[in-house]
């Protein structure tokens, strides 16, 4: 994730089966991750302050079991906007 300036690699490889290449993930612990300072495109502080209000949303907003929308923020279903 670029803007986390984060680098990973190794993720996947590609496996031969049957004369047929294909695409197998590979475990994390097996992945090259380098920080990266310099490709960072947003300030860590406004990075953190979007997570939080991500995080916030998500706990909020009802949602049905298989994670659907179904309605507004807890704390907004007595308030009405004109």
């Amino acid at each position: 994730m670029i803007a986390a300036s984060r680098l990973v690699w190794g993720k996947t490889r590609w496996v031969d089966r049957g004369g047929t290449k294909v695409k197998q993930d590979v475990p994390a612990s097996e992945w090259l991750i380098r920080e990266e300072p310099a490709l960072r495109i947003v300030p860590e502080d406004l990075w953190r302050a979007a997570r939080a209000r991500l995080d916030w949303t998500r706990a909020e907003y009802r949602r049905s079991t298989a994670g659907k929308l179904v309605g507004r923020p807890a704390s907004a279903t007595g308030c009405h906007t004109s």
